[in-house]
């Protein structure tokens, strides 16, 4: 069963996108980017 009603249908746009979805998913991607880099979990400014 799709999560979306309106996946694959006209109403199919940037119009419908979940924000908290999306910034949940941008949050992992860039800290799995990170971690990937070897950049250490904990930095500290200079």
């Amino acid at each position: 069963e799709k999560c979306d009603p309106h996946y694959h249908k006209p109403g199919d746009d940037l119009r419908n996108v979940n924000l908290d979805a999306l910034a949940l998913m941008t949050d992992a991607l860039v800290h799995a980017a990170v971690r990937l880099a070897g950049v250490p979990a904990t930095l500290t400014r200079p």
